[in-house]
């Protein structure tokens, strides 16, 4: 029993982290809303480089698709 709640848990949360992510990204982001989302999530700005590719994602993709790549990216997840 407990394992099924961790599972229920496991795969709401990314989903839910995401969604706000996403939401606040809209809400909050201003005229650079991919620099702001960025920085929100790596705790520093974004070069070049990575905000050509973040453009490129919101192109092919939702602001809740950049959030959860954003969210997966190992810069997020390993803090060093």
């Amino acid at each position: 029993m407990l394992q099924d709640l961790a599972d229920q848990s496991a795969v709401s949360f990314p989903d839910e982290a995401a969604e706000a992510l996403a939401a606040r990204i809209q809400r909050e982001g201003g005229k650079q809303p991919l620099a702001y989302a960025f920085e929100l999530t790596m705790s520093r700005p974004p070069d070049e480089r990575e905000l050509k590719i973040l453009t490129s994602a919101l192109e092919r993709t939702s602001w809740l698709g950049v959030a959860r790549a954003l969210l997966n990216s190992d810069e997020f997840v390993t803090r060093e």
